[in-house]
């Protein structure tokens, strides 16, 4: 069993808080969730991508894909270009699940997801 922590909450889950438990807790069983998307609650484009980077050095088995968050109402973009580029420096060899959160019909935006991974991996 493992147990992954996803950096989903600025505050309560944020990639630093979680990556700080995974330090802490000493152990292989828990282990890092990288969203490509969540660090952009907290920051901007350059926050997300080391949010994102960090917690792929504890990345094991699954990491979510999108390239857009809703923030106060606002739609924040990352690239996939380059979160891609983050997971294979990582050396990341696990899933890669697809989460529409862009504020986009859910269907398109999936479908975008999934032609963009494919081409980028």
């Amino acid at each position: 069993m493992v147990v992954n922590l996803e950096n989903d909450n600025p505050v309560t889950a944020s990639a630093a808080r979680s990556l700080a438990a995974i330090k802490l807790g000493k152990t292989p069983y828990l282990r890092a969730l990288p969203d490509f998307g969540n660090g952009l609650m907290a920051g901007d484009e350059r926050f997300n991508a080391q949010a994102v980077k960090d917690m792929f050095a504890y990345a094991w088995n699954i990491a979510h894909v999108k390239d857009a968050e809703i923030v106060h109402g606002q739609r924040k973009t990352a690239s996939l270009a380059e979160l891609f580029g983050i997971a294979k420096a990582s050396g990341y060899r696990g899933y890669f699940s697809m989460e529409s959160e862009s504020g986009l019909d859910p269907i398109v935006d999936t479908k975008h997801l999934l032609e963009q991974s494919l081409a980028l991996l």
